[in-house]
């Protein structure tokens, strides 16, 4: 027996600069996901956390 995927899609009322600055600015994500030490939004760049 396999598994199936949950998917689960949501619509935010945000614009796009916004959305990006959220995912790829880290003072940002601080406020909204966890807390890096350091984060680039560049092919390569490696991070961690917990």
């Amino acid at each position: 027996m396999g598994t199936k995927p949950i998917i689960v899609e949501c619509i935010y009322h945000a614009t796009i600069e916004n959305v990006w600055k959220a995912l790829t600015h880290n003072s940002e994500l601080k406020k909204w996901y966890f807390q890096l030490e350091d984060f680039k939004p560049k092919v390569g760049f490696k991070f961690g956390f917990s």
